[in-house]
């Protein structure tokens, strides 16, 4: 399964257009998008498990396995991800209870987790 045009978008930004094992600066046309876990090792086609890299990174990685540092990155991605989905639905329950103040300072939170997820890259 090749990544959307979305993801792509997503991932530039969020690894700001570099590889993630190298750090080297990518093109939009020189990039590719690489699961960190395998897929064939039962890695996710999910945004907290796909990568950009490099040509060369990517071919050199190939299905190994990923490093405890690598591994690490991704899984905690993986954590705030599934935080910043369940302050969401904090927030639409306090909404419900009409608790704006609540509503206000889990928005916060929110922000904070979403700017935790853009700036979580390795290098």
């Amino acid at each position: 399964m090749s990544a959307s045009l979305k993801t792509k978008r997503t991932l530039w930004k969020r690894d700001r257009g570099r590889c993630f094992y190298c750090g080297k600066a990518l093109s939009w046309t020189n990039k590719t998008v690489d699961h960190v876990i395998p897929k064939c090792k039962g890695g996710p086609h999910r945004a907290w498990n796909l990568v950009l890299s490099c040509v060369p990174c990517n071919k050199d990685k190939g299905d190994s396995d990923p490093t405890v540092q690598q591994l690490n990155m991704v899984l905690r991605r993986k954590i705030l991800h599934e935080t910043r989905i369940s302050i969401g639905q904090a927030i639409e329950l306090c909404k419900k209870q009409a608790n704006q103040e609540a509503v206000h300072k889990l928005i916060e939170l929110q922000n904070e987790v979403s700017a935790m997820i853009l700036y979580s890259v390795h290098f």
